[in-house]
């Protein structure tokens, strides 16, 4: 009977624990998402790694760390989280998204490509996946499959400064633009963001 009770004592400890190291994992990585909005990155990173190591399984940590390296220009360091992100979790289209732009910046450009369709193929409204994939459709040297999907994401969002710009700029096959796309209206332009 005394054994019992000492192993009961013993599982509600590693219970009261772990769910320590969640809550504490959890203010981390909330005071982390501050300091990535302010764009303070190292600091950022620091916190969703204090998070990461309390939880390993802490998927938008890994992802969110990514984001930051990538702001960081610690691109490898960015791939890692990203590919264990994807290992947590391989439903979630923001993180092929972010890997592929990473990738390219890696000068990937098939596997971005890869990691582009894979976004697409999880949600076809993803318009920042489409935009990833038309930059590395163009450093792959194909403008004409670049124009596609830049028209598919002006398509999505037709207030896309970035993506118009790159069509003024002659980048994308200004030849192959469709003139279905709607011209760009006047509202606020949305910056592209890593979101879980």
């Amino acid at each position: 009977m005394r054994k019992l009770i000492i192993l009961i004592f013993i599982a509600v400890a590693f219970i009261s624990a772990c769910n320590m190291n969640s809550t504490q994992a959890s203010s981390f990585f909330e005071k982390g998402q501050i300091e990535d909005s302010i764009k303070k990155y190292n600091e950022a990173i620091g916190d969703y790694t204090m998070a990461i190591q309390l939880d390993p399984g802490y998927t938008e940590a890994y992802g969110k760390r990514a984001f930051a390296r990538e702001n960081t220009k610690d691109y490898k360091g960015a791939l890692l989280d990203y590919n264990k992100a994807i290992e947590l979790n391989a439903n979630d289209a923001n993180l092929y998204n972010g890997r592929a732009a990473v990738k390219i910046n890696l000068k990937d450009f098939k596997g971005a490509l890869a990691d582009c369709d894979k976004a697409t193929s999880m949600n076809p409204k993803f318009a920042d996946a489409f935009k990833n994939s038309a930059l590395a459709r163009l450093d792959l040297n194909d403008s004409n499959g670049a124009a596609q999907d830049y028209n598919k994401a002006l398509a999505l969002n037709p207030n896309d400064t970035a993506a118009q710009l790159t069509y003024i700029q002659g980048k994308a096959a200004p030849n192959e633009i469709s003139e279905q796309v709607p011209k760009k209206k006047k509202s606020k332009t949305h910056k592209h963001k890593h979101t879980d």
